[in-house]
């Protein structure tokens, strides 16, 4: 399956965006009110639709999952 690359504009800071991405109660807000986990690097977040893998990110600037 290919990549899939999603890019919103928003029009607030990086650090809040980031921080509503990378954590379990952030992820919650993006319409995946069941979402739990761990949101560590290397860790699960399960989504309901599919568990990701953190598998890296850089603070307040990238985040990439793996979906399983």
């Amino acid at each position: 399956m290919p990549d899939i690359l999603h890019r919103v504009g928003m029009n607030t800071s990086p650090s809040k965006i980031f921080k509503e991405l990378s954590t379990v109660d952030g992820l919650c807000h993006w319409r995946m009110t069941e979402t739990s986990g761990n949101a560590n690097r290397g860790g699960k977040v399960d989504v309901g639709f599919c568990d990701m893998k953190v598998m890296e990110y850089t603070t307040n600037k990238f985040i990439k999952w793996k979906c399983s």
